[in-house]
């Protein structure tokens, strides 16, 4: 499929702090690509968070939408079905790989996947009508992205931007909390997915890799008042949205100037 996304070169120069940890969550997710993957696949067949929400704030006339730190795709695809032209980018070319295998499977032509650095994203100013983000902004510095995100989003256009908060991080960072979370589930995992799924997903949770992911995971998210200092600070007017039954997320709502 041929470009329609206005790539153009990224800026290189990026600090030593933002290369350290691009590199470090590209390495991570490629790795955990294939069990990160099936686990995003398997919860989002039964869950439709961030989906609903991102459905709820879609402009009413679409052209081009960019997903930000898409994974395999699973938010992408679903967004292709209401929309002209959508464009997921994720900073793991193995998991933009599985996202084009799902783009084949599910016979989506109107999707493009693209590896690149949230904080260098390839795309001229003004490019996209709706920028949406689920759980990927804490990976990289926030007030970088925030700002370059911002500066894509057409005047008049919107974005939302879903991301993991910290609450307790005594737990947070303990590799045996993560066990007992992930026995804790299993149990969920097994009645809603069956027990070979629960297995698969259960298994790679309790990897010593993925442990020492999620516990370095958490020294990177905002608390629920960081999250609205910062986010009111990049994107002046946004709304915020925190579900009591998920309270380790929250959502910025966000619509640009007009022209």
């Amino acid at each position: 499929m041929g470009s329609q996304c206005g790539l153009r070169q990224p800026n290189i120069e990026l600090s030593d702090k933002v290369k350290k940890m691009t590199e470090r969550a590209k390495a991570d997710f490629d790795a955990f690509a294939e069990e990160y993957s099936f686990l995003a696949w398997t919860i989002a067949s039964r869950d439709s968070r961030g989906y609903d929400e991102v459905m709820s704030f879609l402009p009413t006339c679409t052209n081009r939408v960019l997903d930000v730190g898409c994974g395999s795709g699973v938010l992408s695809l679903r967004l292709a079905d209401h929309v002209d032209y959508m464009v997921g980018v994720d900073i793991s070319s193995s998991m933009i790989r599985l996202a084009r295998l799902h783009q084949a499977r599910l016979k989506k032509r109107n999707v493009e996947f693209v590896v690149a650095d949230i904080e260098n994203l390839p795309f001229g100013e003004a490019t996209f009508d709706f920028v949406v983000s689920n759980s990927a902004l804490h990976h990289s510095l926030i007030g970088v992205s925030l700002s370059g995100l911002s500066r894509l989003v057409k005047p008049g256009g919107r974005m939302v931007i879903c991301d993991l908060l910290i609450s307790n991080p005594s737990l947070g960072t303990s590799p045996v909390w993560q066990i007992l979370r992930a026995i804790r589930k299993a149990p969920g995992y097994a009645m809603a997915f069956g027990f070979r799924a629960m297995w698969r997903i259960v298994s790679f949770q309790m990897k010593p890799a993925w442990i020492r992911h999620v516990c370095d995971d958490k020294h990177k998210k905002l608390t629920p008042e960081s999250f609205r200092e910062i986010y009111g600070r990049f994107l002046p007017g946004c709304r915020f949205e925190r579900n009591p039954k998920t309270p380790w997320r929250m959502i910025a709502f966000w619509e640009a100037p007009g022209s």
